[in-house]
């Protein structure tokens, strides 16, 4: 299968190590400031509350390091509240060092929309991490300022290569309008079609 999209090429490289990584870390951020009575709370992901958001969270980015270190990907057990942030840190060590394998084989990572490379593939990672750091901070309160220079660069990547923001999937709804004074991870969210 063909990589998919066209354009300007992603180049794999320890920046797109480290947006992945400040990406997680929002993540961190904001699970270790969710009380336990907000699991139940609504998210921007109608599929999702809290709790069912931090699960999926935690299994997309196994999915990411398992597909990439050729493993087979086992859907996430349900893991008690209580540990949650545990096993989202775990998820991205398994998924970081999947990342930097010498044994990665390209094109590494097959979506509705296509085959990624490895660079795409941790770039679409990071923009997922990120954006659900959005949804679970609006969902539970906190400030949705996060990582801002990573979300920066998502837009700017997000807008040279659309195929990595397939709308006619269902993976993301219409970009949406943000305020002027926005700042770049809720211009990141509108963008990948949150209500902002």
């Amino acid at each position: 299968m063909a990589v998919a999209g066209g354009g300007p090429a992603l180049r794999f490289s320890e920046t797109l190590l480290s947006d992945y990584a400040l990406a997680c870390d929002a993540i961190m951020r904001v699970l270790r400031g969710i009380p336990r009575h907000r699991m139940t709370n609504f998210t921007p992901c109608p599929a999702w509350n809290v709790r069912e958001l931090i699960h999926h969270v935690i299994d997309v980015n196994e999915l990411y390091g398992d597909t990439v270190a050729g493993r087979t990907h086992q859907d996430q057990q349900w893991v008690d509240d209580a540990f949650l942030t545990a096993a989202f840190a775990h998820s991205v060590e398994r998924t970081a060092l999947a990342f930097i394998s010498d044994h990665v084989v390209e094109p590494c990572f097959f979506t509705p929309f296509g085959a990624l490379s490895i660079a795409a593939t941790v770039q679409h990672c990071t923009n997922d991490m990120l954006v659900h750091a959005w949804d679970l901070a609006r969902a539970t309160g906190q400030p949705t300022d996060l990582a801002p220079d990573v979300a920066d660069e998502c837009l700017r990547v997000l807008h040279l290569l659309k195929y990595l923001v397939p709308r006619d999937t269902g993976v993301y709804g219409p970009e949406r309008p943000a305020p002027a004074d926005a700042c770049p991870t809720d211009r990141l969210a509108a963008f990948l079609g949150r209500h902002v």
